[in-house]
């Protein structure tokens, strides 16, 4: 109880942006134990104008929940192991889990400006790198198709198919293609960036 208080009286003070990370065990204990209080804080920070950013790991156990979070700005990341959350760039939060547990018993709360500064870098190199939920969800159902094949007639259908397949790129794209098909990539893409 008094962790839950901790938290709600932490957004409470949110001005401008909540930035957090969750792993499975924190998104976990949040829905089971905090669904009613996640939306009450999807609530409350329309009505501030807070803008919430979440990284969380999408999987296909989880994804129809995270679609559900209104409030939040969703990106996935894989292997996530611990949380963490930034209150306006002026405080952390941390729920501590011990292993084996799916509660968290501990949580630390600091408004250390070094902590919350090197904190809110990892969060900012962390959003950088991870997948927005809606290509994070196209991932997903491509996965449950593995011999997924698609005709494509239309030249906006290609361009529209090849920029959703450099998106969902996560290490290497390799390229099999004419030259002009090639080009018109290059060109219309935004490939290189």
């Amino acid at each position: 109880d008094t962790m839950s208080e901790i938290a709600v009286d932490s957004f409470l003070i949110v001005e401008k942006g909540y930035d957090t990370v969750w792993d499975s065990s924190m998104f976990n204990h949040a829905w089971l134990a905090f669904r009613e209080g996640l939306q009450l804080l999807e609530k409350q920070m329309k009505e501030k104008g807070v803008v919430t950013r979440l990284i969380v790991e999408a999987t296909k156990d989880n994804i129809d929940n995270l679609i559900s979070l209104n409030g939040f700005v969703v990106r996935h990341l894989d292997d996530i192991k611990g949380n963490f959350g930034i209150f306006d760039n002026r405080a952390y939060m941390v729920y501590i889990f011990n292993k084996g547990r799916e509660v968290s018993y501990q949580t630390l709360w600091s408004n250390s400006k070094v902590l919350v500064d090197k904190q809110q870098e990892l969060f900012n190199n962390l959003w950088e790198i991870a997948t927005p939920l809606a290509l994070r969800r196209k991932e997903l159902e491509q996965e449950e198709k593995p011999h997924y094949q698609k005709i494509l007639k239309d030249y906006k259908e290609i361009l529209d198919e090849i920029d959703l397949i450099i998106k969902q790129c996560r290490k290497e794209l390799l390229i099999f293609s004419s030259m002009i098909t090639l080009h018109v990539i290059l060109d219309g893409n935004n490939f290189l960036d």
